[in-house]
């Protein structure tokens, strides 16, 4: 292999070793450090906070477990509880909704066919009213109207 070619090698190789180094190790040891830069004084205060009572960590570990499944007593359960029993309430109020979208309805339409029936009765109480007329005008002319029948029956 020609020497040149091997210089080629090489500088791809070094490279290829720099940018493999800089990915595994460099940069994610550059972000712990700036990560413990920004940690360390939450970690004093803390350290300051809790240097008086050292049940203090066992008190968040024992909050920490809460938030863990244990057959039905931690918090989280108890949200997951919560959370189901809202989903359920839902959708029973959907169907709550629909029944009196639905009654709504039906009321809406007794409504109309309760008017429609009071303008039908008023029509006939009409229509009544001139049958009565009509009656009591025939009753003054009884006679008129009764021989005239007659006189139809014995033509006929």
């Amino acid at each position: 292999m020609p020497t040149w070619a091997t210089y080629i090698v090489i500088a791809a190789a070094v490279v290829t070793a720099s940018s493999v180094l800089w990915i595994k190790l460099i940069r994610p040891l550059a972000n712990l450090i700036t990560l413990t830069g920004k940690l360390l004084p939450l970690l004093t205060v803390l350290t300051e906070t809790f240097k008086d009572n050292p049940d203090a960590f066992k008190v968040l570990a024992d909050i920490a477990s809460e938030f863990r499944t244990n057959d039905g007593s931690s918090l989280k359960d108890a949200v997951d509880r919560i959370e189901r029993a809202a989903i359920a309430a839902a959708g029973v109020a959907e169907a709550a909704r629909l029944a009196a979208d639905e009654l709504k309805v039906g009321v809406e339409a007794r409504r109309l066919m309760a008017e429609q029936d009071r303008k039908q009765m008023q029509d006939l109480m009409l229509k009544l009213d001139r049958v009565n007329e009509t009656v009591k005008n025939g009753a003054a002319t009884g006679l008129r109207v009764e021989a005239q029948q007659t006189l139809e029956k014995n033509e006929g």
